[in-house]
């Protein structure tokens, strides 16, 4: 382990998660390569960490502290814009507008005011590597019990040569290693990865059956910024015909039934606010919006519900569960990938 110093550049923008099961898990923005490190040896106050990995010497600092004092300047300001507009004596939540507005305002100037190195505590420190694939700079932060990931996906690794064959039809995290990396780019279809699950000896990981992945597999799709763009990766998720049936079914729940609940609670916010308007005054709107958080939410639990019963009842998993718990899905969003409900499961 060595010391950098000067200052590299490295990201600025950055997701801070606990450590899961003392195992500090990074994978290369560029090529998917799995890095993997026991947290113990990044404790205390004199870190040892693996050889190959250089110690920066920036910190990444949790900004809480920050937003806990902006808050305190925006609730002082909420009340003192409040009583110059609506008069010493007025009931706080009378009269809401101009303060609500003019806090809000202060809060998002007050924050970035706040010096992270005051307020945020100890510094997480930053480690950077390369990829022992393609060369890429990787870069993470951690002190053994936290983990800090870049929220913006750096891309920097070297060319790589040109694959014949199956490369023109998949990328070369599906086509060097076994299928335990499922994650692709976005022009590879469900037809080309179904093929490849067959010809690997792939099973259904829906019901664990050991049944051949002979049905589409599933596509769970993940997003994260960068700059002005989305960059966007799929993950397949290897599925039989027989889920792929049971997984059909699903459908009209997510885009009939839960949608028409969620419509009818909207209007019946809007009626709860209008119609008890003039009795309760502000509170009606209140109560309206409250009918509508609660009720919005029974849907959703009561769908999923339905939908994991049914499941379970014809011996396998809700298709969503991928969307979480599949171990590629799972990595990348503790990684700071957020999922593209828009595009997930919609694979041709």
């Amino acid at each position: 382990m060595s010391e950098q110093g000067s200052k590299p550049v490295i990201p600025q923008q950055w997701k801070i998660d606990q450590i899961k099961d003392s195992q500090i898990i990074r994978f290369c923005d560029a090529c998917q390569q799995k890095h993997a490190y026991n947290a113990a040896p990044f404790t205390g106050k004199t870190p040892t960490p693996p050889e190959g990995l250089t110690k920066t010497d920036q910190v990444v600092r949790r900004n809480y502290g920050q937003q806990v004092v902006a808050w305190i300047v925006a609730l002082i300001v909420y009340y003192n814009v409040h009583q110059w507009v609506n008069g010493e004596g007025t009931p706080l939540n009378q009269g809401i507008l101009v303060p609500v507005f003019v806090a809000v305002l202060a809060y998002s100037i007050v924050l970035p005011l706040f010096s992270a190195g005051l307020f945020g505590g100890k510094g997480i420190p930053i480690y950077s590597l390369q990829c022992s694939n393609c060369g890429a700079d990787i870069y993470f932060a951690t002190d053994g019990k936290s983990i800090a990931i870049p929220s913006v996906t750096q891309k920097t690794a070297k060319p790589q040569p040109q694959q014949s064959s199956i490369g023109a039809t998949l990328p070369k995290a599906a086509e060097e290693v076994k299928i335990k990396d499922t994650v692709t780019d976005s022009s590879v279809t469900a037809e080309a990865m179904r093929n490849k699950f067959l010809q690997d000896g792939e099973t259904c990981w829906y019901c664990q059956k050991d049944k051949p992945a002979n049905g589409k597999p599933h596509n769970s799709v993940v997003q994260m910024r960068n700059g002005n763009d989305w960059v966007r990766k799929t993950v397949w998720v290897p599925r039989c015909s027989d889920c792929e049936i049971v997984h059909a079914q699903e459908t009209p729940y997510f885009k009939i039934i839960l949608p028409i609940a969620l419509v009818a609670f909207v209007v019946l916010c809007f009626a709860v606010g209008i119609l008890a308007n003039n009795a309760i005054g502000f509170w009606s709107w209140a109560s309206g919006i409250f009918v509508l958080t609660i009720g919005g939410v029974a849907a959703i639990l009561v769908v999923q519900k339905i939908i994991q019963s049914r499941a379970v009842k014809a011996g396998t998993r809700a298709q969503a569960l991928a969307n979480s718990e599949f171990p590629d899905v799972h990595d990348l969003l503790g990684q700071g990938w957020q999922l593209d409900t828009a595009h997930t499961g919609e694979a041709k």
